[in-house]
């Protein structure tokens, strides 16, 4: 029996093109993700929100034109490591603010890249593909449905719902304390019923719900929805009492989705993390490292959405990595791109880090890195005590998924004793050693 997955469309380039002939740089890729900010407002002011500085910029048509035309001369040029002639596929990834104030500027850019592709008979044409996340606010406008209809099949498309009424309304509010849920829930129903692409979802966990997240998920389970993304906030100081709280939260879930048996997936349990990983494994986890670009509606680059000022705030500075017409020009921005690239697993963990037994899958931001420590190379540890949780919980439910369905293989539990003990306790722990064998 074959588990259905969620694969990123990055895989899926990668597998569509893999020819072992084709020789990627530290810094190359089949896919590239170009991030537009097409605005920096937004209608919502939401809790765990990592854009606190705001503010009312909208990105203009020449802005977003330029940006399209510097992709299609590096591909051309052929002498950057971000996009030359071995980058087979675009994401073009819209964000705000809520990027769905401005879909006169989205659907410029994307009718603007098609006109290109066709003018230059350019292979981008069949692999490009337009992603967004919007608050729902906007969605039943006609600029919002216009371009949906237009583009739909391209589109990865996502409405962030944190659950029920009661939990998404106690994180997800306008201005005036309102909350969003009823707007929000009627554009996922819509969207749902109208268009053929399957519908993003993403639970934020944050301590504010953090008890709720299996209830959450099981409301997603009840709406239909078949993929679920869930993540930690990297900004959050987790403790042992919140790791605790996490397992028990994710055994809950666990037992929901082997009744379920296949038809649901969600993020946090994945059968490919949560061991060691080998000393010639040394890529950077982050994207943030140089593997993505991102415009902010002014038209300055960086080498992701949060190493801007709305993202950092105004007592840190932004890391600029130059504009719409061209990267890397100035001398600043020519030794920010050295550091960038010095940056690997190596050089940016401790020991700890380095040689940690469940090193697979610990997810970090290199940008916050940055705006905690200094330097996108000083690894902040906030997720760590949740990782050790997570995988913990992957013991438990891919074991108990085997079993199931007759088979023969072990989810191996590589966090030692001593960890795992402060997490779930001793019978617990023993539970999941009888497990693994």
């Amino acid at each position: 029996m074959e588990k259905r997955i969620d694969k990123s469309y990055t895989d899926f380039i990668s597998e569509m093109y893999y020819d072992p002939s084709i020789a990627l740089k530290p810094n190359e890729s089949l896919t590239r993700n170009v991030t537009f900010q097409v605005t920096d407002s937004c209608d919502l002011n939401c809790l765990y929100c990592y854009q606190q500085n705001k503010g009312k910029r909208f990105m203009s048509k020449e802005t977003a034109r330029k940006a399209v035309d510097l992709l299609f001369k590096m591909y051309y040029d052929d002498d950057s490591e971000f996009i030359n002639k071995k980058t087979k596929a675009i994401i073009l990834d819209f964000i705000g603010g809520e990027p769905l104030l401005a879909i006169d500027i989205i659907d410029y850019v994307c009718t603007y890249f098609v006109k290109k592709c066709l003018e230059l008979n350019h292979p981008w044409l069949y692999t490009w593909r337009a992603s967004m996340t919007t608050n729902g606010t906007h969605y039943f406008s006609d600029g919002v449905q216009n371009f949906l209809k237009k583009f739909g099949d391209n589109i990865s498309f996502s409405i962030t719902i944190d659950g029920p009424k009661e939990i998404h309304d106690s994180c997800r509010v306008h201005k005036d304390g309102r909350g969003n849920f009823d707007e929000a829930y009627a554009a996922m129903k819509h969207y749902n019923a109208n268009y053929k692409s399957e519908l993003g979802t993403k639970v934020t966990i944050a301590p504010e719900n953090l008890k709720e997240i299996n209830r959450i998920v099981n409301f997603f389970i009840g709406e239909g929805i078949k993929i679920i993304h869930a993540n930690c906030v990297f900004e959050e100081k987790w403790n042992l009492e919140q790791a605790q709280i996490f397992y028990k939260e994710l055994k809950l879930m666990a037992d929901t989705l082997l009744k379920l048996n296949d038809e649901t997936t969600v993020s946090l349990f994945t059968e490919k993390h949560f061991g060691p990983l080998p000393e010639t494994e040394n890529k950077p986890y982050c994207g943030g490292a140089g593997k993505m670009l991102a415009f902010d509606p002014d038209g300055k680059a960086y080498p992701c959405v949060r190493y801007m000022e709305s993202s950092l705030g105004k007592d840190i500075e932004p890391l600029v990595i130059g504009s719409v017409d061209g990267l890397f020009v100035k001398k600043e921005e020519q030794n920010i791109k050295l550091m960038l690239d010095s940056i690997d697993r190596r050089t940016e963990s401790d020991d700890e880090c380095y040689y940690c037994p469940i090193a697979s899958g610990c997810s970090y931001c290199v940008a916050y890195n940055y705006q905690s420590g200094g330097l996108p190379i000083r690894r902040n540890k906030n997720i760590c005590l949740m990782h050790k949780a997570r995988s913990l919980a992957n013991v438990y439910y891919w074991n108990k998924w085997y079993k199931q369905n007759n088979i023969k293989s072990t989810f191996y539990m590589h966090l030692p004793k001593e960890d795992a003990v402060e997490i779930i306790g001793e019978d617990e722990y023993n539970m999941l050693v009888e497990l693994s064998k």
